[in-house]
């Protein structure tokens, strides 16, 4: 069994670094959709295999109740 230990940070753009870590994060985009939601756009720089996206995805919606859209440049 696999474990991840995070350090909480208040700052968005830090605790997503965190959660992503090793992998490179290129930006961090919050975009508000016409029905009055939001939804975060994390932008890395290099692919990363799809399990690990996905489960950064999941602890980012559970922690700071938020949609997250993960793209590779």
């Amino acid at each position: 069994m696999r474990v991840i230990a995070l350090d909480y940070h208040p700052n968005l753009k830090k605790f997503i670094e965190n959660v992503f870590h090793p992998l490179p994060v290129a930006t961090i985009n919050v975009i508000w959709l016409p029905d009055g939601t939001k939804e975060t756009r994390v932008i890395l720089e290099r692919k990363a295999r799809g399990e690990r996206v996905e489960l950064a995805k999941k602890i980012i919606q559970k922690i700071k109740n938020m949609k997250v859209k993960v793209e590779v440049i």
